[in-house]
């Protein structure tokens, strides 16, 4: 007879236990619902510790962990799940998360990858792989040795959650906007069109595509342009359609497409000077509108010949003849004229401000007219420090001359995508390696930009910091005025505009807790009293950013400047088309056409603050380490594109680790005396001031 053998007593009770971890994980989720954490936490525990295999169970308690902040225990209970049931997707994503928000972004990044490969594809796992490959300057790299990039990811989340990507085309367009996107023929074409379509921030994702219009087009050939016809030109444009677009978005900042397009524009003015009347030139009015607005954007830097010049002083004659006998100015000699000069020169043109906005003319009308009349009034109610001192006034002529940079577009965002809840979270991003503990006393951070110009800062820090309240200082009105009006774009932005210089702070009754002064110092006769002032006015445990030009890095524009100065050029505009022309024609192996390099060499401010500026100071990095000492300020980094970064860590792995941060300026200035145009653009400092033994008061 065969023995039957009685049930075992753990597979009698099994069922009646599955109930009762079932009825005990729905109070677990009442609890959590009802925010009574400490329950739900008593109960899911009871549940993990009878059943370590119970995943449901795991990832509620992961997430509890999370949401209390304790996120080391969070790790731990990941670690212990995964050492029962392998290692699954969704716990895999949480423990990315959690060791993310703990700075230990390597590891973070190997488990979200190890989810997504398991089929984990859920958009808080794409974000999280995102936020990490930003973090590491990384790139992932599968089995078959395939890489896969931030920009990767981000079209996946395009691709897979249609209903919520335009929030990240801000974050997609930062990315375009810091490090050059290789190939945008990654996005589907009415994807990018929607990015497009943004009017906003666009910029170098246009000018990327141009430049793809452009090889295109054209190949690695220099074409030359000299006998092109008219019709010619107007059938490149047509099949530039980016290109076409960028005239009116941005400054083209490429020695090629100036060729080209100050040609189109010798030609424009023959078919006119033939007949003003000719219906080719109606016809392409609106491909003639974009480039009168190019040439407006770089302030007229294109070189005018002496035919160009004859051709335009008849159009001026013809226009202001118009208005003077009560007509309406030819549309076709307007525009023709704006490629050659600044239309407001002109007696009456103020009449043409109420032209309609589907006139064909009205981009010209804004950009000349209305915007400038806009900064005109912003100008007489800005408010004053103090005077401007000697020292200080030439620097400040210059730039209500020519104010400087002429930005066009708002700086991308990571606000869609980086949903940070307060001040210390937004830090712990954008400057690892601070003192967080002066800055977890506050709410919102008083931001002092020294030296604002035309506010390009202004929104990048709004963009950054979020919390916070700005007052932007400039030596100059028109940049000023001109900062005013762009920033006005930035929604419940807090912004206090003062005109005066940084040696009159000596007399501001506050200080700030962070302050920011980009290419301002190196232009002070006396840059360490300005630094110093800069300092008194900065909250103990604040930060500062500082930008100053490398000496390495501008031998070449050294050698520039110093022969334009032996020739007493005066930094007029027609000094710098002159200058600019010479060195256009430089042979290609020449240093001095690393100038052509700097997005500065395409506008006339931008030229003249490069070449031509009136006081200048460059330095290396054992001078700047000498004066931060001076300074009794900690250094904390540089601030570096992706790119450049990368390239130091292969070179000096140890600068991952805060251990040697006292001694990462010394590995920075190693690297550059290999990589001498590195810090091309500047050197861009993190600073910060001290605690002190009696911590300043809780301001809320």
């Amino acid at each position: 007879m065969r023995t039957i053998n009685p049930p075992s007593h753990s597979a009698v009770l099994q069922p009646a236990m599955n109930r009762r971890l079932g009825r005990l994980k729905q109070e677990a989720v009442a609890a959590i619902n009802a925010k009574q954490g400490h329950r739900a936490d008593r109960i899911l525990s009871e549940i993990i510790k009878k059943d370590p295999g119970d995943i449901d169970a795991a990832l509620l308690l992961i997430d509890l962990c999370a949401a209390s902040q304790d996120f080391s225990r969070a790790c731990i209970l990941a670690e212990t799940t995964m050492a029962a049931l392998g290692q699954r997707s969704e716990i895999l994503a949480s423990y990315g998360k959690a060791l993310y928000v703990l700075g230990q972004y390597t590891k973070a990044l190997s488990a979200y990858w190890r989810a997504i490969q398991a089929g984990d594809i859920a958009l808080d796992t794409l974000v999280g792989t995102i936020h990490c490959l930003d973090r590491t300057n990384q790139q992932l790299v599968d089995s078959a040795g395939k890489k896969y990039d931030v920009f990767y990811f981000l079209n996946m989340i395009f691709e897979n959650y249609p209903e919520q990507r335009t929030a990240f085309y801000p974050y997609f367009l930062e990315l375009t906007w810091l490090q050059q996107l290789d190939d945008p023929s990654i996005l589907r074409p009415e994807i990018l069109e929607e990015i497009l379509a943004l009017n906003a921030q666009t910029g170098c994702l246009l000018s990327r595509l141009a430049q793809m219009d452009w090889s295109q087009l054209f190949g690695h050939d220099q074409p030359q342009f000299d006998h092109w016809s008219f019709e010619e030109f107007i059938a490149a444009i047509d099949h530039l359609p980016h290109f076409k677009r960028l005239m009116n978005r941005d400054i083209i900042k490429d020695e090629a497409s100036e060729r080209f397009l100050t040609a189109f524009r010798t030609t424009a003015f023959r078919r006119a000077h033939d007949d003003i009347q000719d219906p080719t030139l109606s016809q392409a009015l609106e491909i003639l509108v974009a480039l009168a607005s190019q040439c407006f954007k770089t302030e007229y830097v294109y070189h005018l010949s002496d035919e160009d010049q004859r051709h335009a002083s008849a159009l001026a004659l013809r226009i202001q003849n118009d208005l003077d006998s009560d007509r309406d100015p030819d549309p076709n000699a307007l525009c023709l004229l704006a490629m050659a000069s600044p239309i407001t020169g002109i007696r009456g043109i103020e009449k043409l401000a109420t032209l309609p906005t589907s006139h064909p003319l009205y981009p010209l009308i804004v950009e000349q007219i209305i915007e400038p009349g806009e900064e005109q009034g912003l100008k007489q109610n800005m408010a004053s420090l103090v005077a401007i001192s000697t020292d200080s006034a030439h620097v400040r002529d210059m730039y209500e001359s020519n104010p400087y940079p002429r930005w066009l577009d708002l700086p991308p965002g990571r606000l869609a995508i980086r949903q940070a809840q307060s001040l210390v979270d937004i830090l712990a991003m954008h400057v690892p390696g601070c003192d967080m503990s002066y800055f977890a006393r506050l709410s919102k951070a008083q931001i002092l930009i020294a030296g604002c110009g035309t506010g390009s800062n202004i929104a990048l820090s709004y963009r950054r910091f979020r919390f916070c309240k700005i007052t932007a200082l400039d030596l100059s009105l028109s940049s000023l005025a001109y900062a005013q009006r762009m920033t006005s774009q930035l929604r419940d932005a807090e912004i206090e505009f003062l005109h005066g210089d940084i040696l009159g702070l000596k007399m501001v009754g506050r200080d700030f807790d962070i302050i920011e002064s980009y290419g301002v110092l190196h232009h002070m006769k006396n840059p360490m009293e300005g630094w110093r002032i800069l300092v008194e006015r900065l909250q103990p445990g604040g930060l500062m950013f500082i930008g100053l030009y490398s000496r390495k890095a501008r031998r070449a524009i050294d050698q520039i400047r110093t022969e334009l100065a032996a020739q007493n050029s005066d930094g007029s505009i027609a000094e710098i088309r002159a200058a600019r022309k010479r060195l256009l024609a430089l042979p290609t192996d020449d240093p001095r056409r690393k100038a052509m390099g700097c997005e500065d060499f395409y506008s006339v401010s931008g030229c003249r603050d490069l070449l031509f500026h009136v006081q200048e100071t460059n330095y290396d990095l054992s001078e700047i380490k000498s004066m931060i000492d001076a300074l009794g300020l900690k250094f904390i980094d540089l601030q570096l594109d992706q790119n450049t970064r990368r390239a130091i860590q292969q070179d000096y792995p140890q600068l991952g680790s805060l251990d040697y941060q006292e001694q990462w300026l010394d590995y920075y200035s190693a690297f550059e005396d290999r990589h001498p145009d590195t810090f091309i653009q500047m050197y861009q400092l993190v600073l910060q001031k001290p605690l002190g033994p009696n911590p300043p008061a809780i301001r809320r």
